[in-house]
């Protein structure tokens, strides 16, 4: 065998590493590949090298837009040192001006002078014209047509391949951009749904349409008068609103396929504060009640202002105990601008073994609001609630205050929640490229099939860190950059023995962190195994359930690998396929896959890759049932306690127009059935976004023989020859996979040799 020298070792290695530095630094990235022959004209006729030539180009075109031009590399595989060859590719760095890149106007000398034929020489005269500005006479100019924000960030690249084809001769398909990458991976795919999709591949304009409509709903809910109790505030939490949703809220302004399961509708959550009052009585009961009379009142007044809005039962509170069956129903007609409106509310029973608390519900019923397609959620809000809800009454009668599971939900929920909503959405007002950042981090996260396992309010806190980590005279103007730096934190981190602390605004002074990681060191144990805190939350709430020490192993080693190919396809080399980034690589480590009906999929524009449609007729069976017809209207959906159910009817013929249902996704749905089901002996993985194959890894120690045992033997059946022992009923487990899911079932597959189906 023979070794190569120990030299050349350490150079490659050098040069991996001096790589991996240029992937963290550089806003832009470009490489010039297989251009030999202009390279090598270029060499000829210059007296300084391609690579330099280049660089003085690409200077002088991007002038004020870039505050670094820098030549990297010459060559692949090349050393630094190495001399340059003029056959050899050419890779550029890009430090971008916020302030400038994205100017759709290049400036040029007034007309008629010396330096105006300079400048149309560089540029070409079909590309200069003469524009007259307010702010200065008549000018040179080129002016870039940009029709969105992701054409505007497209800029530098048509800049850089514009230039290079005109004074290099270098064809534009030989330049390999690197600027906004991974920008596809957020663009809607234009699937059969009955849609109007954003024109922009990243849709900045529907959040602003989105912000904007909920700014006027805010000023008019503020405006109301004559309620009882003033209105405080208006607030929300949701991630839409700060620009840090994976996809914006499409309006539901569509008609419906019966051959296709009905777009996911999301609803924008909105929480109205009303004032602290002694008019406010103590009883929980009488406080829910109390609200809905605020939601019919607030209802009334909107609706007279060109709004549709109705009152709906809400979903029931969900407390220990054995889950039932919950159907409610109302019928409420009022009014709109436009339509009235009918809302009917179904439940079904809630199935399996975990009774564990898992949601709380301040009202009985909501306030629905619908405006430009959108839809409003309304939640009365009184503060005084959080207190109250320490309450706890003892068997003698007396009472005492504690810190309830309730307390802390409604403590996150309208405390907590809205501190770091405040705060996120502060970065996204100072920092142009955190919501898309964060928008790409969430995307990465969920494709991995890690979502729930790793929440989005801790996802965006780590990009936080990446930007409040960034000097304030190198501010993180990409977002591939700032991306990059997010799977470089995941990949290097030292969670074991290191908290992550994002100090907002620098509320926390230098002996506060100090405390803090102190207090980490000497409690470890007690903390999560993702420990990352705030200045309004010093117990990492929003990690206390997830991610595990495993999912967190996991997460590290794909950010580590993620980290290297982005490196690769920021440089210019391998495969220049953006979205293999995002695509898991979990096909080999399943136990079982559970495939489902892609026209079934609520998500399906918002898939990765688009994958064609099964025939409408076709009929597919599942695994352990019987055929099961294909029609999105005649199939048993997976559904939760009060689903509502709401139907647009036009106002003047009284006729329905839709049946829309919202914050209907079944694949999560489905998925969140499987693991209050089957939670405790497996875990489900699944891509929010339009994922079609849920992955099913057993828990090895939760499904381990153990002694009979009435009050475990859920999941389980008898075996062994005294009957003494139970083990996990794999085969009923698959059945039951297939019977949850009928209709979105396409066909379940055990990859498991592990365990034998009885």
């Amino acid at each position: 065998m023979k070794r190569k020298p120990q030299e050349d070792v350490d150079t490659l290695g050098t040069e991996k590493q001096r790589k991996r530095e240029w992937n963290v630094k550089y806003d832009h990235l470009f490489s010039v590949v297989g251009a030999d022959a202009a390279l090598d004209s270029l060499a000829r006729s210059l007296k300084t090298s391609p690579a330099l030539y280049i660089e003085d180009i690409v200077r002088k075109a991007f002038g004020k837009r870039v505050t670094q031009v820098e030549v990297l590399a010459t060559g692949d595989e090349a050393p630094p040192k190495r001399k340059r060859d003029a056959a050899s590719a050419i890779t550029i760095g890009l430090l971008l001006n916020r302030h400038e890149y994205k100017d759709v106007r290049e400036l040029g000398p007034e007309a008629f002078t010396a330096g105006a034929k300079e400048f149309q020489e560089f540029w070409g005269d079909d590309n200069v014209q003469l524009r007259k500005f307010h702010d200065r006479p008549l000018s040179e100019a080129v002016i870039w047509k940009a029709s969105s924000e992701a054409e505007r960030r497209s800029i530098c690249a048509r800049i850089v391949k514009q230039v290079l084809k005109r004074h290099a001769a270098i064809d534009g398909k030989l330049v390999r951009y690197a600027g906004n990458v991974w920008d596809e991976t957020l663009q809607f795919q234009k699937v059969s749904f009955p849609i109007k999709f954003p024109k922009s591949p990243t849709s900045e304009e529907v959040f602003q349409e989105i912000f904007q409509t909920y700014t006027t709903l805010s000023t008019d809910l503020r405006n109301i008068a004559d309620l009882p109790l003033n209105i405080t505030s208006v607030r929300s939490v949701a991630p839409a609103l700060r620009f840090t949703e994976v996809f914006p809220p499409l309006p539901a302004t569509f008609k419906l396929n019966a051959n296709f399961v009905q777009p996911f509708v999301q609803s924008i959550p909105v929480q109205v504060v009303l004032e602290g009052s002694a008019k406010w009585p103590e009883n929980r009961a009488a406080i829910a009640r109390l609200k809905t009379a605020f939601q019919l009142q607030i209802a009334e007044v909107l609706k007279a202002s060109n709004y549709a809005a109705v009152v709906t039962s809400g979903s029931p509170t969900v407390t220990s105990g054995s889950a039932g069956t919950a159907t409610t129903s109302s019928t409420l007609r009022g009014a709109g601008s436009q339509f009235l409106l009918e809302v009917g509310v179904e439940g079904t029973r809630r199935k399996g073994n975990d009774l564990r608390p898992t949601a709380y519900h301040t009202s009985a019923t909501e306030l629905q609001v619908w405006k430009n397609g959108w839809c409003f959620t309304l939640e009365i809000v009184y503060l005084g609630e959080i207190q109250l809800s320490r309450k706890v009454t003892l068997p003698d009668g007396r009472t005492k205050l504690e810190d309830t599971l309730e307390h802390n939900f409604l403590k996150r929920k309208f405390d907590l929640d809205v501190k770091l909503s405040g705060a996120l959405g502060g970065f996204s007002r100072q920092f142009e490229s955190f919501g898309l950042t964060c928008r790409l981090a969430k995307r990465w996260i969920s494709s991995q099939l890690l979502h729930p396992y790793v929440p989005p309010e801790i996802v965006e806190l780590i990009v936080a860190y990446v930007y409040l980590h960034e000097s304030r005279e190198e501010l993180l103007v990409s977002s591939d950059l700032a991306f990059v730096k997010f799977l470089s934190i995941l990949s290097n981190f030292d969670w074991a023995k290191s908290l992550m602390i994002v100090n907002f605004n620098d509320e926390l002074t230098s002996p506060e962190v100090n405390q803090l990681k102190q207090e980490f060191s000497l409690r470890r144990k007690e903390y999560p195994p993702m420990c990352v805190l705030t200045p309004f939350d010093n117990t990492s709430t929003w990690s206390a359930e997830g991610p595990t020490s495993l999912v967190l192993k996991r997460l590290t080693l794909l950010a580590r690998a993620a980290f290297e190919a982005s490196a690769q396809l920021r440089l210019g080399e391998g495969v220049r396929d953006a979205k293999a980034l995002f695509r898991a690589p979990m096909d080999d480590q399943a136990d079982c896959v559970i495939h489902l009906k892609k026209k079934m999929v609520a998500r399906r524009h918002e898939m990765l890759d688009l994958v064609e449609d099964l025939p409408a007729e076709q009929s597919v069976k599942s695994e352990d049932s019987k055929p099961v017809k294909g029609n999105a209207r005649k199939t048993n959906q997976p559904v939760v306690i009060s689903m509502p159910h709401l139907e647009l009817v036009d106002a003047k013929s009284n006729k329905p127009i839709n049946n829309i249902l919202v914050d209907f996704d079944t694949v999560s749905l489905y998925v969140e059935s499987l693991r209050n089901t089957y939670g405790n002996f497996a875990y489900f993985f699944v891509d929010l976004h339009g994922g079609y194959t849920v992955h099913v890894v057993w828990k090895t120690a939760a499904c381990q023989p153990v002694p009979f045992d009435a009050d475990r033997s859920f999941g389980r059946m008898v075996s062994g020859d005294n009957k003494a022992i139970m083990s996990v009923n794999v085969s009923a487990m698959v059945e039951d996979f297939s019977l949850l899911g009928r209709g979105l079932v396409q066909r379940v597959e055990l990859r498991s040799d592990k365990w034998t189906i009885v």
